[in-house]
Formats: C-alpha cells, sequence, structure tokens
C-alpha cells in the first residue's frame, strides 16, 4: 500500500516536472532537431532542449531531454533517462533507470533497470525487456513485453496485458483485460469492475481481487481521521523541534494579526506569479519548480502554526507546547463531524490554516526566534513586548524612582530637623 501512494507521488510529480519542461521549449528554435548519428559515441551526460531530439548513437552518460514535439531513443544509452515530451519512442538500450513523462509513451527496447512512465498512453512493445521494475501511471496502459521485476500499473481508464510479469504485480484499473499469451508468474493484486475470466490459469502466484470499495460514512471517517492523524503526528514532531519558534509566533499574531494575515496572503499567491514570471524566461524553469516545492513545504507547515494558534486560544493555563498542538489539531477534527457547522467551518480553516499558519512561519522566520525548550513561558515579558506595554513600564518605573527619590529627601531634611 506504502509503494502503490509512493509511486503515484512519484509519477505525478513527474507529470507536473514535464508540464514545467514544456514551457521552458517554447523559446527553442523553431523546428530545431539534436541528433547524434549512428556510430557516433558521446562521452558525458548529455542534455537537450530542441524540439525534436533523435539518439540513434550512443551516449555515455545520462540523457536529459525536452522536446517540444518528439524524443526518438534506437540507439544505446549508457546510464539514465529522464525525458518529458509529448511523444516519446524507446526502442534501443538503456543501462540505467528510466524515467519519463509525456502524452503518448513506447517502449520497445533493453532496460536494464526501473522503468517509470507517466503518459496518458503508454504501450510496452512486445520487444520490449524490462530487467528492473516497472511503474506506470496514466489514463491506458498495454503491457505486451516482458517485465522481469514488479509492477505497478495505475490507471483511471484500462490496463491491457499480453505480456509476462515476473515479479508481483499490482493493477488498479476500471478495466482490466488479459489477452491469451498474458502471464503472471509471481503474485497479482487487482481492481476492475469486471472479473477477468480463467484469471488463475494465468498466474502461478495468489490471486488477489480487491472489490470497489463502497464510499460509506465508516470508510469516510476512517479515510478522514486517517490524513489528519499522519499530519497531526508530523506536526507535533515539528513542535517538538522547535517549541519556542511556535511560541513566539503566536505572540506575534496576537500583537499584529493583520500583519500575519498580510505576510500569509503574499506566501499564498506570490510565489505562484513569481514562478509564471520566471517560466516566461529561456533558463527559469528551475528556479520556477524550485520555488513551488518551497510553497508546498511552507503549506504542509503552516497548518502546525495554526492548529497551535488554536490550542494556545483554547488551552491558556497549558504552557506545553505539545498539548496547545494537540488540542488544536483535535478542535480542527471535530469541526469537521459537526454537521451543517462543517460545510462552512471546513474551508474556512482551511483557508485560515494555509493564509495565518503560513504567515506565522514567514513572520517568525524573518523577525527572529527563541531558543528551545518544551515548556515557554510568556515570551510577552521577554523580547516581544508592545511598544505601548514598554513605554507604560518605563514610565511606571520614572515614577516610582521620582517617589522614592522625594521620599528620600523628605527624611533627610526630618532628620536634620531633629538633629538642630
Amino acid at each position: 500500500f506504502m509503494k502503490k501512494r509512493l509511486v503515484t507521488f512519484g509519477l505525478i510529480s513527474s507529470v507536473i516536472l514535464a508540464l514545467f519542461g514544456f514551457t521552458m521549449f517554447t523559446h527553442a528554435e523553431e523546428n530545431s532537431v539534436a541528433v547524434i548519428e549512428k556510430n557516433k559515441v558521446y562521452e558525458g551526460n548529455y542534455y537537450s532542449n530542441k524540439d525534436e531530439v533523435k539518439i540513434k548513437g550512443e551516449i555515455k552518460g545520462t540523457l536529459y531531454a525536452y522536446a517540444a514535439k518528439k524524443i526518438e531513443v534506437s540507439g544505446k544509452i549508457d546510464g539514465d533517462i529522464v525525458a518529458a515530451s509529448p511523444k516519446i519512442f524507446i526502442s534501443g538500450e538503456v543501462s540505467g533507470d528510466t524515467r519519463v513523462a509525456a502524452q503518448n509513451v513506447n517502449l520497445d527496447g533493453v532496460f536494464k533497470k526501473d522503468v517509470s512512465v507517466a503518459a496518458l498512453q503508454t504501450k510496452i512493445g512486445e520487444k520490449s525487456n524490462i530487467d528492473g521494475d516497472f511503474n506506470a501511471y496514466g489514463a491506458n496502459i498495454v503491457v505486451d513485453g516482458t517485465v522481469q521485476g514488479g509492477a505497478v500499473l495505475q490507471a483511471f481508464n484500462a490496463v491491457q496485458s499480453n505480456g509476462k510479469i515476473v515479479g508481483d504485480a499490482y493493477i488498479d484499473a476500471n478495466i482490466l483485460d488479459l489477452g491469451k499469451k498474458a502471464k503472471f508468474e509471481n503474485n497479482l493484486s487487482y481492481k476492475s469492475v469486471k472479473d477477468v475470466e480463467k484469471i488463475e490459469d494465468k498466474t502461478k502466484g495468489k490471486v488477489d481481487r480487491r472489490f470497489e470499495q463502497k464510499h460509506d460514512s465508516n470508510t469516510i471517517v476512517g479515510q478522514i481521521l486517517s490524513i489528519a492523524a499522519s499530519f497531526i503526528v508530523m506536526w507535533l514532531v515539528i513542535m517538538m523541534l522547535a517549541p519556542r519558534f511556535f511560541e513566539r509566533s503566536r505572540v506575534l499574531t496576537k500583537n499584529n494579526f493583520g500583519k500575519t494575515f498580510l505576510y500569509g496572503m503574499s506566501i499564498l499567491f506570490l510565489p505562484w506569479i513569481i514562478a509564471v514570471l520566471l517560466l516566461i524566461t529561456y533558463f527559469g524553469s528551475f528556479l520556477s519548480i524550485l520555488i513551488i516545492i518551497v510553497w508546498v513545504l511552507i503549506m504542509m507547515v503552516s497548518g502546525a502554526f495554526f492548529s497551535y494558534l488554536l490550542g494556545s486560544f483554547f488551552f491558556r493555563g497549558s504552557n506545553n507546547v505539545l498539548i496547545r498542538g494537540i488540542a488544536g489539531s483535535v478542535v480542527g477534527v471535530l469541526l469537521f463531524f459537526i454537521p451543517f457547522i462543517n460545510i462552512v467551518a471546513v474551508p474556512l480553516l482551511l483557508f485560515l490554516g494555509a493564509v495565518v499558519g503560513s504567515g506565522m512561519f514567514m513572520r517568525t522566520l524573518l523577525e527572529n526566534n527563541q531558543g528551545p525548550g518544551l515548556y515557554v513561558k510568556s515570551l510577552e515579558i521577554d523580547n516581544v513586548k508592545d511598544t505601548k506595554k514598554d513605554k507604560k513600564t518605563i514610565e511606571n518605573k520614572s515614577d516610582r524612582n521620582s517617589n522614592n527619590s522625594k521620599s528620600d529627601k523628605k527624611t533627610s531634611t526630618t532628620k536634620s530637623k531633629n538633629k538642630k
């Protein structure tokens, strides 16, 4: 199950990476073609961003290719392939891992290691042989070749196979269509709308058909609690690593909520504007991807700060950072299950969590933080007092000092009179 989630996340990330790559190549020279002719050898890693990439010879290194139209590899790659294009055709030999993202992918070569594909249409030809694992995600997946390792195939339409998979196979598709030559040398776990006839005859290991789960209330509640629990655990770990940072963010927000909100709104929208502007430039795609990755990470931790803010509001008497964080998280989860209220509360909490939480994080990061400590005292006494409070305390001290000086003068005059 965990492998499925990781594969899905990786492949979807590859699709996103491919989409960003395509934008950069709209600036490439029109109808430009990068070619390594047959019997030619290129030493080292090869980078290309032409309209078309054709590798007929040999590359002794990794191929990094982004093409606006198509990529064809009929030669030999003594390394990995990392490629993105609307159309990708590989009929040669690849000694390393193959990771591609496209609209249409056709693999009909020899692959010595793992192959990962994210595409609308993926076809593994009859001549194709994959020595490692094969992971694919898309609309339609066809496997007519041989996969020596395991296979994880996720298609939101159909998976068709007339080939052989030696390792364990995991298939998640709307339709599973197996031909006469289809073979599974090990275990097969699949999910399909229709049952597959005589599938046991094509499988040497165990067959596990996972029926489509009914989305009843218990299933939905379980999924929500599972997701919430995973995020809460992650947030608590972060709080344990930097508890004073969270308390500092709370006090800054309490003193000036409007400033924190403006920070959060800037973080929510400004990175996307910058990323789009960078994509217009020729070399800006990498920076734009990096900005979006950082933005996603900030959004993931923003919930921790907002949960701590909620928890500190409901548990003002506790100075334990973890208790405040747990309390805020529980309040958020409980609001989700209250009928009618959740219709308004959940979208509002998600919005505030993203805006206020990210604003708390960025504001504290830019305006200094405090040292470690699981139990926190009121930091308002230390370095985060309002200027108004500071002025009042200074005035009170000066008044006390003046009163003390006056009383001292009076006592001294009375003493001198008594002496006389």
